[in-house]
Order: C-alpha cells, then structure tokens, then sequence
C-alpha cells in the first residue's frame, strides 16, 4: 500500500514502544508534525484482555488537518511524523533514567554462583 509518509527504514526489525511515542506527542508536539484528525471505532474484544490488538480499531474516517469541532465523538489528533527520530529515540532513553522503580531493587540471587564458579574454575585450569 502506498502512502505519502515515508516509514523509518528499521520499522520492521524493532520494538515501538507506542505508549511513550503517545506520551511525548502530549508533552513534545513540537517533536511531531503532519497532524490530522482522523474519527475512530473500536470493536468490543470477543475474548477479553489481553487478546485485543489495535486491529479492533478502525480509521472511519480521515477528517485531514482541520476539525470544525461540531462532533467530537470518535475523533482523535494525530501526529504522522516524527520531526527527529535520534532526538526520540534519547528523549524516550532520558525518560527512562528520570522515572524512579514502583518498588526498591530485587534482591540478587546467588543460586547459580556454584555452577559459575565451576565454570571459570574449569576454564583456568584446562
């Protein structure tokens, strides 16, 4: 299918955290440009969570770059580029750093320490 944005030429071999990308276009808009609306549906899940995926959404229609604002039910804005990807990609990484664990540091288990110290014992000797 064509389109008229160009994908990012590693979109097929990485994980896109989406809920970060949604995040940072609310707190950075400025990092995001082509912005439509478009007016959603999205289907019940037949078998509950988690099974539902972003297939049970569906664009019903593209309302382009301006909404006049008479029926907002289903309508959503969103971006369609991202202005920098390097600058993202560290804005996400910077996001990671700053935000601070639910619950402190789990405890290390030493139960493999016995068969790593085999190991290396093994390798200096022979």
């Amino acid at each position: 299918e064509s389109s008229r944005w160009r994908a990012s030429p590693n979109l097929d071999h990485g994980f896109i955290p989406w809920d970060i990308v949604a995040l940072l276009s609310i707190t950075h808009p400025e990092e995001f440009d082509e912005w439509e609306y478009h007016r959603v549906a999205i289907q019940p899940c037949v078998k509950g969570e988690p099974s539902c995926n972003n297939e049970n959404m569906q664009i019903v229609e593209n309302l382009g770059s301006y909404f006049d604002g008479r029926n907002w039910s289903g309508v959503v804005r969103t971006p369609h580029l991202v202005r920098n990807e390097t600058k993202l990609l560290e804005m996400m990484f910077s996001l990671m750093g700053e935000i601070p664990a639910a619950s402190p540091q789990p405890p290390l288990f030493w139960g493999f320490y016995s068969a790593l110290f085999s190991f290396v014992a093994a390798t200096i000797i022979f």
